[in-house]
């Protein structure tokens, strides 16, 4: 047996005389005034992060650092404290592949996930497989940042199902071909955040092969679980997931460095690298702002998001109508747009209240609902207002932003100062969006300059809280297809946008699963996946538009706010 420092890391062998965790009942924390209320008030046991179940199988002893909630899980000096207890641990032993060193969820990040190192005498990579009863195999090739083939290897190994015995594999081949392999058994706790180790599969009707990845489930609202980011595979089985606070994680964006920021509450956003360690918090309580929908990064690295002004909303009631920057080197904010001071216009005729609950509380003022963020480039902003059924081009963003264009019905902007003229022209019949989410911007080499393709998750649902008075007439006398806005039908968009020739157009669609709030469209490789939030539901699509498989989540809950897939390409794979 290796011998480890004690009061660091035990084993399955060793004899656990203290607890893992100094714990105490943590307090319920204080929900936002902000957003709307969250059903999910179920606080993660902090016992069940890690688990010791297995073969070869360490935990940390995380005693001395106190940890009685996530707050102290996504806690800085704490991450950099296990840091320095896992490079103690590495420098103890020399961790070869014959006997490698592997701990439980070190980070507290992902409690299925296994640290994994050791070194080989050749380089090799290494790959894995993941066997469960009852479930179907789970393979991947582990990411190394020193090249495909290395003699050091430092991994996070993810796939294995929660709550059952698992059997993996790991391989090891050399540059000739050859390979050995290895196996080990782990049995991760249950699930805290779902009820179900898996999602219901559906097959479609196409044979297309699914696109490689995860599918990261955002913002699922059973109010029987905690609040995570789960992470679902091709066969509808969870592999991972990121414990959250509250709120949800908005979606994960990729840093310069192969790292990930996402949300774990309306007022913290948090940077993880490959191996789960928390490497950023950036807080916002004490600057005036919360998170809601999404946000972005820029080429420096700089986080552009969708916000919440706490002054806005003490002097009126006034939410999700600002954007802010945020310096990735301090999380400090550093600049803020201010819809009312672009459309002044707009704020004067629209005074009406939230009347309808969908993510902001009853009573606010809701003007523009800002719910999707892209940076075509550094200086120029994608907007999607649900509010007004709206896209909107900013320009000049870091500087004097202005609005350069929007695209949305002409009957929403008729009468509202002169902001009609900011329209482009509507190119073609069909039924114009009502509520969209999930922008997707694309820009291919064939287009030509000033062309580019915008996707979009079209609700098709009518609701303007803030002008009540507003007649939806002239959506009533267009559709798409067999689509109306009366329809129970949501719908993919796809428009080639000229911004030369100052016109949009429908050049793709597709009906699908309805969903009057939230959900979420992109792409990967040649498919396409949709998510309809209050289905719970989301389903890959061939490169013509046919399902190959749609899964939806077991228990019942009032919505999944969006379902996004990554590769994770230079993260956890290869």
């Amino acid at each position: 047996m290796k011998k480890y420092h004690s009061y660091i890391l035990m084993s399955a062998a060793t004899l656990l005389t203290s607890a893992v965790f100094a714990m105490t009942v943590p307090n319920v924390e204080q929900k936002t005034v902000l957003a709307a209320t969250d059903i999910s008030a179920t606080k993660w046991n902090m016992h069940n992060l890690v688990a010791l179940s297995g073969t070869g199988i360490s935990i940390f002893n995380y005693q001395d650092l106190n940890i009685k909630s996530l707050d102290d899980v996504y806690n800085i000096s704490n991450q950099n404290k296990i840091a320095q207890m896992l490079d103690e641990v590495k420098a103890s032993n020399y961790y070869s592949f014959e006997n490698p060193l592997i701990i439980s969820n070190p980070f507290l990040t992902n409690p299925s996930g296994l640290y994994v190192y050791f070194h080989t005498n050749q380089p090799a990579k290494i790959s894995y497989t993941v066997k469960a009863k009852g479930y179907a195999d789970y393979s991947a090739t582990a990411y190394n940042p020193n090249g495909s083939y290395s003699n050091l290897h430092e991994f996070q190994l993810i796939g294995a199902v929660a709550g059952v015995e698992n059997t993996i594999t790991l391989t090891e081949e050399m540059e000739n071909g050859s390979k050995i392999s290895r196996a080990f058994t782990f049995k991760p706790n249950d699930l805290q955040a779902n009820i179900s180790n898996t999602y219901k599969v559906k097959k479609g009707s196409s044979k297309a092969p699914m696109s490689d990845g995860l599918f990261a489930v955002i913002g699922m609202q059973d109010s029987k679980v905690m609040r995570s980011t789960a992470l679902v595979d091709n066969n509808g089985v969870i592999r991972g997931g990121f414990p959250i606070k509250s709120y949800n994680s908005m979606r994960l964006v990729s840093t310069n460095d192969h790292q990930i920021y996402l949300g774990i509450s309306p007022t913290e956003m948090v940077r993880i690298n490959r191996l789960g360690r928390v490497t950023q918090v950036v807080d916002l309580t004490k600057q005036g702002y919360e998170f809601h929908h999404d946000f972005t990064v820029d080429s420096n690295g700089d986080i552009w998001a969708l916000a919440n002004s706490i002054d806005r909303y003490n002097d009126g009631k006034y939410v999700e109508d600002q954007i802010i920057k945020i310096d990735h080197n301090t999380g400090k904010v550093v600049s803020a747009i201010d819809a009312q001071k672009l459309l002044p216009s707009l704020y004067k005729v629209a005074t009406g209240k939230v009347r309808h609950l969908s993510d902001s509380s009853i009573g606010n003022r809701d003007i523009m609902h800002f719910n999707s963020i892209i940076l075509p480039d550094d200086n120029s902003m994608l907007l999607s207002s649900r509010e007004t059924s709206t896209i909107i081009k900013l320009t000049d963003i870091n500087s004097k932003p202005k609005i350069s264009y929007m695209i949305g019905d002409s009957s929403v902007w008729s009468g509202v100062g002169s902001y009609s003229k900011l329209l482009l022209k509507k190119s073609g019949k069909f039924l114009s969006s009502a509520g969209q989410h999930s922008l997707v911007y694309e820009k291919p080499s064939n287009l030509k300059s000033g062309q580019y393709y915008l996707s979009m998750f079209d609700n098709n649902y009518g609701i303007m809280d803030s002008r009540p008075k507003f007649s939806w007439a002239n959506y009533k006398k267009q559709k798409t297809g067999s689509v109306t806005l009366g329809s129970k039908k949501s719908l993919y968009y796809k428009y080639l946008v000229d911004e030369k020739a100052k016109t949009y157009k429908l050049v793709s669609s597709l009906p699908v699963t309805n969903s009057h709030f939230v959900s979420a469209i992109e792409y990967l490789g040649n498919n396409l996946i949709v998510a309809s939030g209050q289905a719970n539901s989301f389903t890959e699509y061939d490169s013509k538009h046919k399902a190959i498989k749609t899964f939806t989540y077991r228990g019942k809950s009032p919505l999944t706010y969006r379902t996004l897939k990554y590769d994770f390409k230079q993260f956890y794979f290869e």
